[in-house]
């Protein structure tokens, strides 16, 4: 917000009284947007700043700044260890900030999750190997060799928008791990709601044309369990089944009162590349699936190899949506919104 005027009433030297009675300061403001000049049209003065604060709206303060790639990195390498209790998320992206290729940089992000030399071990709930709301360029890879996921890991982001362009790889365990100290709940190779092996077309746009995705070429999901135990494992990503409004029930403060709730829309999180479900060890408490949970599409073919480790009934730490199957495999995904449009290969 910009103040229309500094003061409505000026400080005033009092020569009676000998003192400076106060100033009362302008509430007037004007909302304006901060903008790039070129972006809106507008020229800048001795090409360092202008704005726009009259006739039509919306008004804009502007800078020759590209305001869309402030945040950008070029590549990450994030690892957390030992005694560490993360009560929120891990990102190997960026929040609303793109991790972007370039001549110097791969656009990768790289997520790391070990014990420290004492073999303490760190506590998570959520760890993404993309960003939050934001697209990585390059590859994923998520791997951890000890520790507690409370929740889940995804080899992909978390919103409706993010992309990774690249190859996505996450690692459960390192190979011949015997070490009880690692467990997570659920693990994906895709998105939460996103989608992964996939590009952003010209034409895209997250309100007009939000499926304006097209695949990438050649890259591939693939998900390994080494060790450890986990709950459930998906090739795909998670997405969200759409729910209509519901109306209060009574009025607040009585008996009975239930509240209002809005309309959730469905959202599909995508595999664009081929998919790859390995386990060589561990054990996974629930079930396996080549494919997505709630509501997803693989585009590519489905690779699910079982090499070793078990898939058995345990106590789940927390039951999910699939909690009800039980010491099973599957190729597809779970629920009847999850498709799997290549072949399946078990």
């Amino acid at each position: 917000e910009v103040r229309n005027s500094v003061f409505t009433k000026t400080p005033n030297f009092n020569k009676y009284s000998g003192m400076f009675e106060p100033a009362v300061i302008s509430t007037s403001t004007t909302e304006c947007d901060w903008e790039n000049a070129g972006k809106v049209g507008i020229t800048l003065t001795d090409n360092k700043s202008a704005s726009h604060l009259e006739g039509t709206t919306p008004y804009y303060i502007c800078t020759d700044v590209d305001l869309d790639n402030l945040g950008k990195v070029g590549e990450t390498d994030l690892t957390v260890m030992g005694n560490t209790t993360v009560t929120g998320s891990v990102f190997g992206g960026g929040d609303e900030s793109a991790i972007s290729a370039s001549t110097t940089a791969t656009g990768n992000t790289k997520v790391t999750i070990e014990k420290n030399e004492s073999n303490e071990i760190p506590t998570i709930s959520n760890v993404y190997g993309g960003g939050n709301t934001a697209d990585v360029d390059g590859n994923t890879d998520v791997t951890m060799t000890n520790g507690t996921v409370s929740q889940d890991i995804f080899g992909g982001g978390k919103g409706r928008t993010t992309v990774v362009g690249g190859n996505v790889t996450v690692n459960i365990g390192p190979k011949g791990n015997t070490d009880k100290a690692l467990s997570v709940r659920d693990v994906y190779g895709g998105s939460a709601f996103g989608a992964v092996n996939a590009k952003k077309d010209d034409d895209y746009d997250k309100d007009t044309k939000p499926n304006a995705i097209s695949a990438v070429t050649g890259k591939t999901t693939t998900v390994t369990v080494y060790g450890g135990t986990v709950d459930n494992v998906y090739g795909g990503g998670l997405g969200q089944v759409a729910e209509a409004a519901v109306a209060a029930v009574g009025e607040p403060g009585n008996d009975g009162y239930v509240p209002a709730k809005d309309a959730v829309p469905a959202i599909v999180a995508k595999n664009f590349g081929t998919t790859t479900v390995n386990m060589e060890g561990g054990q996974v408490n629930t079930a396996v699936y080549g494919g997505a949970n709630v509501n997803g599409i693989l585009k590519g073919d489905v690779n699910v190899n079982m090499l070793g480790g078990t898939v058995n009934t345990a106590p789940a730490s927390t039951p999910t949506s699939s909690s009800q199957i039980k010491d099973v495999v599957f190729g597809g995904g779970y629920g009847q919104p999850t498709i799997v449009e290549g072949y399946l290969i078990l």
